[in-house]
């Protein structure tokens, strides 16, 4: 997925953690609340566009923590 990640142009490591988590997020409430239904798996589409459209807008400064 790195690969597939720097072929898009994706070389930011936040970039790749963001990923993992939102698909571990859903994978995680679909098995542990509706395992069987469909319920976090309709949203696959939508939490998608939303991501591509964060890591593919104009960079902004990152806060500093």
């Amino acid at each position: 997925m790195r690969a597939r990640f720097a072929a898009a142009g994706l070389s930011d490591p936040a970039q790749f953690d963001m990923w993992t988590a939102i698909v571990a997020g859903l994978a995680a409430q679909q098995t542990a609340n509706d395992p069987g239904g469909d319920r976090w798996l309709r949203l696959i589409d939508e939490v998608v566009d939303m991501y591509a459209a964060h890591v593919l807008a104009k960079p902004t400064p990152r806060r500093k923590r």
